[in-house]
C-alpha cells in the first residue's frame, strides 16, 4: 500500500519493527517511534495490531495513542 507522499519509484525493504533490549519487548512504527517496553513479544505484536488498527482510524482518530510510545 503506498502512501501520497510515497515516491512511486521508491524501493523499500522489509524489516523487524520488534527489538528486545533489557528483558523487555518494543516496536517501532513507521514514523521511527518506540513503543515499549511489553513484558513479551506476543504482547509487542498485539500492541502493534492495536496502534495500527487506530491508526488507520479503525477505532476513531482520537484513539492512536500506544501505551509506552515515546512521541
Amino acid at each position: 500500500m503506498m502512501r501520497k507522499t510515497d515516491e512511486k519509484d521508491a524501493r523499500y525493504f522489509r524489516s523487524d519493527r520488534f527489538f528486545s533490549s533489557n528483558g523487555q519487548w518494543y516496536f517501532i512504527t513507521r514514523e521511527n517511534r518506540e513503543a515499549g517496553p511489553f513484558a513479551t513479544r506476543d504482547a509487542a505484536e498485539a500492541a502493534l495490531v492495536d496502534y495500527l488498527n487506530k491508526t488507520a482510524g479503525v477505532l476513531g482518530p482520537d484513539a492512536w495513542s500506544v501505551p509506552g510510545a515515546r512521541h
